[in-house]
């Protein structure tokens, strides 16, 4: 007799080390501490105060802005999505920032005094270029006259960046090896999507939980370190992709929108890993496909809401496509309350099973009605009946399934055997 089981979602907690806009321990000083000057002593003019490295100005070579540019936007031309949202003042700063982390600077001079941008402008630049790891996302920064001395901290010496970067290029070659030789742009976003599920695990104690590192070389990190393993990935293979900050389930958030042929969509892996919804749960699937190339009204009805600072340049819901989702593509999406609908896909994905090593199939509903219709069935052993008994009449060894539910994207899953 079957025996149902069921694993519920187990949810851990979402972070982001960094929320937009945001530069820790970062140090105002010039102009301010002139207004401070009493307590800490200091009492020389800020318009005379010549600082000792300001003959380091950095602008920025035409390689670099070409770097900050990277990228199609909705209008066809080139750009990086947060670097689009600045003024083109702000995008100097951003184009001379990414100069000095780049060559591992120690400090160099911004063409800005507004010193409120700074910290912005700073997470931009790492949000666009997260091949920039080296970079921790903090520093300090003084501002005097017109112009503001900008002096990163780094996390590792120019040597070490170089052993790391090697230990990268590894994981490039890896996952090379499973993008197929004449991928199109779908296949090698899918690729991204599934090599960072399937290698790594959602861990918010993880060493790199927050950066690159995380999730491609210690195959542990958050929200944000998955955002910027699938753009890493997809950059080195030519596919345009932005890291986009938000919330999402009530939480900070992070995620990916990718163009796939000419298309927009987006990319959540984070939420596409078991791992980060039921621990990994050895009766459950390794990756769902929920998550991937979906378009803009899946991520709203899923409670992601970006930023208000991409307004105007991320692509409305209506400009996304739902194309490529994985359900789509496989007839695996039921829109309608009708059970007859759920119940001829999953029979139809089991008669594909029985002449395949395959033993399982996955159901995504566009409603929540027809979605917990489904998971009552599923307890009450209806489904199984109706959807699952013709399999089992031809295969008498098998004795159970086992099945998972994922509310957030209202997946079904179910393992027979």
């Amino acid at each position: 007799m079957l025996t149902p089981q069921h694993f519920h979602e187990r949810r851990t907690g979402a972070g982001l080390a960094r929320h937009h806009g945001v530069l820790p321990h970062m140090l105002a000083i010039g102009l301010a501490l002139a207004l401070v000057g009493g307590l800490s002593g200091c009492s020389m003019d800020p318009s005379t105060w010549q600082l000792p490295w300001e003959q380091q100005s950095v602008q920025p070579s035409q390689a670099v802005v070409d770097a900050a540019s990277s990228g199609v936007t909705q209008d066809g031309t080139l750009g990086a999505l947060c670097r689009d949202t600045l003024s083109s003042q702000q995008q100097l700063v951003y184009d001379q920032m990414l100069a000095i982390v780049q060559a591992h600077q120690e400090s160099g001079v911004l063409s800005t005094d507004d010193s409120g941008s700074i910290s912005t402008i700073y997470t931009d630049v790492l949000d666009d270029h997260p091949e920039i790891f080296w970079a921790d996302g903090t520093g300090s920064y003084s501002t005097v006259a017109d112009q503001t001395t900008f002096k990163p901290s780094y996390s590792m010496t120019t040597d070490q960046q170089s052993q790391v970067q090697a230990q990268l290029d590894q994981v490039a070659q890896d996952f090379e090896a499973t993008v197929p030789a004449d991928a199109d742009d779908y296949q090698k976003v899918k690729a991204a999507y599934t090599y960072v599920i399937t290698t790594a695990d959602y861990d918010t104690g993880a060493a790199h939980a927050h950066d690159l590192l995380g999730v491609l070389l210690d195959r542990r990190g958050v929200c944000d370190s998955y955002a910027k393993a699938v753009q890493w990935l997809l950059q080195r293979e030519g596919v345009w992709c932005g890291f986009v900050r938000g919330t999402a389930g009530g939480g900070a958030h992070a995620w990916n929108v990718v163009l796939v042929d000419g298309k927009w969509c987006y990319v959540d892996a984070t939420w596409g890993d078991p791992s980060f919804d039921n621990g990994g749960d050895a009766n459950g699937p390794d990756i769902t496909y929920g998550y991937l190339c979906v378009s803009g009204r899946t991520m709203t009805q899923s409670d992601h809401v970006p930023d208000s600072s991409y307004d105007g340049v991320l692509p409305d819901d209506a400009d996304t496509t739902d194309a490529y989702d994985w359900y789509v593509l496989n007839d695996a999406l039921v829109d309608s309350p009708d059970s007859t609908q759920a119940y001829a896909v999953a029979h139809s994905a089991l008669s594909q099973a029985a002449t395949s090593s395959d033993t399982y199939f996955s159901l995504k509903f566009t409603s929540e009605e027809a979605y917990q219709q489904a998971k009552q069935e599923l307890q009450d052993g209806d489904f199984q009946q109706t959807a699952i008994s013709e399999y089992l009449d031809g295969h008498p060894d098998v004795s159970t399934y086992t099945y998972a539910t994922f509310d957030r994207i209202r997946m079904v899953w179910v393992h027979v055997g």
